[in-house]
């Protein structure tokens, strides 16, 4: 997922691609992103 993000996919359209809604992209895509250290 962590990929589509970075490809600059809108989020609507990857919910789409994988059967979720927009909203839990966005939720995937906040607890895929890299962590600050």
């Amino acid at each position: 997922m962590r990929e589509l993000v970075d490809a600059g996919l809108p989020l609507r359209d990857i919910g789409q691609l994988l059967g979720i809604s927009h909203q839990r992209a966005a939720q995937l895509a906040t607890d895929t992103a890299p962590k600050a250290s």
